[in-house]
């Protein structure tokens, strides 16, 4: 569950972020007005990624003085977001990635894109614990069983 604590973290990285690569003139010379869009490769609601980024996005909006808003692309593990990320051709796209992203190139022969050459990482906004569960009545309680 994303806390205030963390949401506040997670809004200062990514001020520092606009800061840093666009310095004070960030409010007028880039997005001139026009809408910053923020791909999220997930269903709305259905991810930790899509909470935060709906968190920072007000803040990131006021501080660009521009619309920013959310594009939920889910679908393939992912794939459809990242794709259409790395595609993106205005300038004013943005995407965000979950661990599916690092793990998707070891599992899909023939991504849409290149992890290395099309996308490039800007900022770590969240950190999240993975869980390995299984049916109850399975004879494991370890990943050595």
């Amino acid at each position: 569950m994303l806390t205030i604590k963390r949401a506040l973290l997670m809004l200062s990285i990514a001020v520092l972020f606009w800061t840093i690569s666009f310095g004070s003139s960030a409010q007028t010379n880039w997005p001139n007005g026009q809408t910053v869009r923020v791909i999220v490769p997930f269903p709305g609601g259905a991810s930790t990624l899509d909470s935060v980024v709906r968190t920072v996005t007000p803040d990131i909006s006021k501080f660009l003085g521009s619309p920013v808003i959310v594009d939920n692309k889910p679908g393939a593990g992912t794939v459809i977001g990242v794709d259409a990320t790395a595609k993106a051709t205005d300038n004013l796209t943005v995407g965000g990635v979950a661990n599916s992203f690092t793990v998707n190139q070891s599992l899909i022969k023939t991504l849409p894109y290149s992890t290395t050459k099309d996308l490039q990482p800007v900022v770590l906004m969240a950190r999240t614990a993975n869980v390995l569960a299984v049916k109850s009545t399975l004879p494991v309680n370890n990943l050595k069983s």
